[in-house]
């Protein structure tokens, strides 16, 4: 699966569960491209991109925008092999983040600005 070239930029969001801009799961053999935005409420630890189950992945291209905490969280023990690659990290408090449930090394960070 390929998604490129997306941006999420919310203006005030209209309902309170309204959280990340965007979400996987159970997908193997993804690459998102050039994604940009943060998550829908910059007053919560919310991350902006969610991988659930996510394996075989790489995100590139990619920018935070201001006001995100986390940009990507992994979730799912069947999560690994995620490459973050040639990201623009500068505006998050955080790359990623992975669940306790996730193996240690199965998010990769590379050549990305913090």
């Amino acid at each position: 699966m390929k998604v490129k070239d997306i941006e999420v930029a919310w203006e005030k969001p209209v309902a309170d569960k309204w959280e990340s801009a965007i979400s996987f799961e159970d997908v193997s053999g993804l690459t998102l491209d050039g994604f940009t935005g943060r998550q829908a409420w910059p007053e919560r630890d919310i991350p902006a991109v969610v991988f659930n189950k996510v394996s075989d992945a790489v995100v590139r291209n990619s920018r935070a925008l201001e006001g995100t905490k986390t940009f990507l969280k992994a979730s799912g023990k069947e999560s690994r092999e995620i490459v973050l690659v040639g990201n623009d990290f500068r505006k998050a408090q955080t790359a990623f983040k992975a669940g306790e449930e996730v193996s240690k090394g199965a998010v990769q960070v590379s050549n990305s600005l913090p």
